[in-house]
């Protein structure tokens, strides 16, 4: 029976199958304590005010229109809210977390031909668990990012799989879709993907025949069929040129084009230290990257090598900007984490001293969290969170039997290290919540609900001044005109996203103040108007919003 139960415990399908169970209960539980911040109630405001107007078409952000981003990822929101009858936080994120899950996922399918089902494996769970995805972009997954990333991986890959098997009208075909739903997503950087990755492959393959194919000029006229028959339809009743134009200017903002030369060549060191951790765990395993023969391996392998390729003539667009974001790199993710778990798989025995060492570490990182679990509850932090010895023993009991089963079983160990991250998360997820309402200096959502109780069922809007700017763009000879473009002066986005979630409807943008209505305003647009705050507050831009009656 014990040789059955130690059988049991150090088989590797046992070890994933308890590692699955954690990461769904770090990613699900408690999806929806946080409340909406930085992009996410701006991208969920779109969404519900499509489905207030009915039009889905020309996306309006506070009943103004809203150029910046296409709607797909809006469009995606809205069949999630519709189809769980909500608007709450958890569904707004539902979108994007899965899509971080289903990347994973596919990671691990359409890699296990190439480098192993050993290598897909880890490179799938190093790469769901990266350290800005697992404490950033999947908790505050309201946002449009790994939706993108996701876009971005499948028409990559497409590229990759389908040249491998010579099928070239599948690969200009499947490639030029997801680049079509990725400009529905974010505008230009999926042309930019899918043109430089081509160059990539042409100089790779030395096939630059490759551009010239029936098949390429099909798929690019697919491409243009699938995202030119939106902009078709936006244009009856919205400014085409303008929104493009807009979404140019947007892209060219993201990258080094129109950046400062200090602030590109300061990005030019900070990038790569950025990146190795923005993926830890993963950078951990770069003592396995320097060893020699490791490049001959990797000419050898053609999904590194491709690898390689896709991300030395795709990644200088975001190094070498002054702009520099984490959330605008996740794509690179997977094809970056792959070498780590590749020569990490691969080296391992013949670097057997490395082995030892890395797995002591990791056996120590495991220790120490049990002990801060644990240290947690005697923290003045801890009073701020119901029932937080509770949960600091059974976190900490949760990490010591797990450094336990990391001492006994002496295989799998870095599955194991994974295990740990993965209770990490559950533990945030139970700790931090608490803990951001209480610590939270700008609680707009408090403040909302304040606002809403003491207007009761009173129609509020948002009442300030517009911008006027000018927006320009051109691909090669093809210009577009320069726009100006009226927007609106946004307040935190937090406030039309709490507002809508609580009076199902817009709060709408106005210029003009009527005598009688309800509005909200910043306090300095208000200086010698002669208008009574009714009620005042700190937004997340750190500015005075007042409520006050015209």
């Amino acid at each position: 029976m014990d040789s059955f139960k130690n059988r049991l415990l150090t088989n590797r399908k046992t070890v994933i199958s308890l590692l699955i169970l954690v990461m769904a209960i770090g990613f699900f539980y408690n999806i929806g304590e946080n409340a909406l911040k930085a992009e996410e109630p701006r991208r969920a405001t779109i969404s519900m005010e499509m489905m207030f107007s009915g039009d889905y078409i020309h996306p309006t952000l506070n009943n103004w229109t809203y150029y910046n981003k296409p709607p797909l990822f809006n469009w995606v929101q809205v069949a999630f809210m519709k189809a769980f009858n909500s608007n709450a936080e958890w569904v707004a994120r539902m979108p994007s977390l899965l899509s971080h899950i289903l990347c994973c996922l596919l990671i691990y399918f359409s890699f296990r031909n190439y480098v192993g089902e050993r290598v897909a494996t880890l490179t799938a769970f190093l790469s769901l668990v990266a350290i800005e995805l697992l404490f950033y972009g999947s908790i505050f997954s309201g946002e449009i990012d790994l939706f993108f990333s996701l876009l971005v991986f499948l028409q990559i890959m497409s590229l990759f799989i389908f040249y491998q098997r010579k099928q070239w009208l599948q690969m200009f075909l499947l490639s030029y879709f997801f680049a079509a739903l990725g400009v529905l997503t974010k505008g230009p950087p999926s042309v930019a993907f899918q043109g430089l990755t081509l160059i990539a492959m042409a100089v790779l393959y030395k096939d630059i025949r490759l551009l010239f194919r029936w098949q390429h000029f099909l798929g690019a006229a697919f491409f243009i069929f699938v995202s030119g028959s939106y902009f078709y339809l936006y244009s009856d009743g919205g400014d085409t040129v303008a929104y493009l134009s807009r979404l140019f200017k947007e892209a060219s903002q993201r990258t080094g084009v129109e950046s400062e030369l200090s602030k590109i060549l300061l990005g030019i060191i900070n990038v790569p230290i950025q990146l190795l951790l923005l993926i830890l765990p993963a950078s951990l395993l770069i003592p396995y990257l320097f060893k020699r023969g490791n490049f001959s391996i990797i000419k050898s392998n053609p999904l590194l090598l491709f690898s390689l390729y896709f991300i030395l003539f795709n990644i200088p667009l975001y190094w070498f900007t002054g702009d520099f974001k984490n959330r605008y790199v996740y794509m690179f993710f997977p094809f970056l984490v792959l070498f780590f778990a590749y020569f990490y798989e691969n080296r391992k025995l013949e670097m057997a001293k490395v082995t030892l060492v890395m797995e002591k570490v990791w056996g120590i990182i495991i220790i120490i969290l049990a002990i801060a679990a644990l240290s947690f509850a005697f923290t003045p932090l801890a009073e701020l969170v119901d029932n937080s010895m509770v949960k600091a023993i059974v976190l900490s009991a949760c990490f010591t039997t797990l450094a336990i089963y990391y001492y006994r079983v002496k295989t799998h160990r870095i599955l194991l290290l994974l295990m740990a991250i993965g209770i990490l998360r559950i533990g945030f997820n139970v700790i931090y919540p608490p803990l951001l309402k209480q610590k939270s200096r700008h609680n707009v959502k408090l403040e909302m609900s304040k606002i809403l109780a003491l207007t009761e069922d009173k129609n509020i809007q948002f009442v300030g001044l517009t911008d006027v700017i000018l927006s320009s763009a051109s691909i090669g000879p093809l210009k577009f005109p320069e726009k100006q473009l009226k927007i609106a002066r946004h307040m935190s986005f937090e406030i039309p996203y709490y507002y809508s979630l609580s009076r199902n409807e817009p709060l709408k943008f106005t210029t003009e103040i009527v005598p009688g209505q309800l509005y909200l305003a910043y306090e300095s647009f208000l200086e010698g108007k002669g208008y009574s705050p009714i009620y005042r507050f700190i937004d997340t831009k750190k500015k005075t919003v007042v409520l006050f009656k015209g």
